[in-house]
């Protein structure tokens, strides 16, 4: 009997206590006998910091490690597409099987200088589960210095992102693509990537004429017919390299302007520089193909018929020198007199 109230008087005490700890750390309470491996509800899966010791490199995105010194896993880098010894074209990058091939090489080569050296990787993990008999873990390397190594290879243009990759790699893509590195390298010169035809012209914006006659005998004393005017230039440029990444395009254009004044009948014309007018359009080449407009300013000249002599009187656009750039290069240039 007096074991039993022993007892009794234990398990009152053992509540009592654990009443006393819930009330002194009351953010336990909920977790206290249930450890979970998750955040708190909205933050994702916790990444618990492991070490790795590179074992081998079986592609540039996937690898044989070591776990804490204890288990042997395949790692492969969160949502990547890499290049494969087959030469494949993942990527629509337009590359031939060889070319494929080789970049391959290179980007196994830079996983294996980068990583086997390396003894105290850190690595998150997003995802562990089991194929084939062999532990499959994903996620991403974490270097020395802090930085991604999944992020490194894509920069590298060594891989992409995958289309539905929970990480987003875009920036680092981008970066790979505007640089040329990897996958995106491109050997023709930028000058010798396009096909640039344009037109130079005048266009006519409207005419006014009106005739001034003598107000007794109605003859006709003066005929002026005016007209306003635009130089356009019209450019098309078609892209004959496989469309990798974006350009920046500019067509620029230097109207010379200059005024006409019909003095006397004896003198005729007298010509004087307005000015040059520089326009600049630019655009982003994102697509094979793309046509821009550049025109300058209006401006109005007039015909005058007098006495059976004709003057012109206005402003007028003489010269027109165009020139057109993809990343700063020259790829086509002309001059139009007008």
């Amino acid at each position: 009997m007096k074991f039993f109230l022993f007892l009794a008087l234990l398990a009152i005490v053992g509540m009592l206590a654990f009443h006393q700890y819930q009330e002194m750390h009351p953010e336990k309470k909920k977790d206290l006998f249930n450890y979970s491996l998750k955040e708190e509800e909205g933050e994702g899966p916790k990444t618990t910091p492991a070490v790795y010791r590179i074992l081998g490199v079986d592609k540039p995105d996937t690898f044989q490690v070591l776990r804490d010194n204890t288990e042997t896993q395949t790692f492969h880098l969160v949502g990547l597409i890499a290049p494969n010894e087959k030469g494949e074209d993942l990527f629509s990058c337009q590359k031939s099987p060889e070319q494929l091939k080789s970049i391959y090489q290179e980007a196994k080569a830079y996983s294996e200088e980068t990583l086997l050296p390396n003894l105290g990787l850190h690595v998150k993990e997003r995802m562990r589960q089991h194929r084939d008999g062999v532990l499959f873990v994903e996620g991403d390397v974490v270097l020395s210095n802090g930085s991604s190594f999944a992020s490194s290879l894509v920069s590298k243009g060594y891989a992409m992102g995958e289309e539905k990759s929970v990480v987003d790699y875009t920036q680092y893509e981008n970066d790979a693509r505007q640089n040329e590195r990897g996958l995106w390298m491109n050997a023709v010169p930028v000058s010798q990537r396009f096909i640039v035809s344009y037109t130079i012209k005048q266009e006519s914006l409207g005419r006014d004429s009106h005739q001034q006659k003598a107000s007794m005998t109605h003859e006709v004393l003066e005929e002026v017919a005016s007209e306003e005017r635009t130089v356009v230039a019209d450019v098309r440029i078609k892209l004959t390299t496989p469309l990798t990444r974006t350009y920046d395009v500019a067509a620029v254009c230097s109207f010379t302007m200059e005024e006409i004044k019909g003095v006397s009948d004896e003198e005729g014309e007298s010509r004087s520089m307005v000015g040059v007018e520089n326009k600049v359009e630019r655009l982003t080449l994102c697509t094979p193909t793309t046509n821009f407009t550049v025109r300058s300013s209006p401006f109005e000249m007039s015909k005058i018929k007098r006495g059976g002599r004709v003057f012109r009187q206005g402003n007028y656009c003489s010269f027109c020198q165009l020139t057109v750039t993809a990343d700063g290069e020259s790829i086509a240039k002309d001059n139009r007199i007008f």
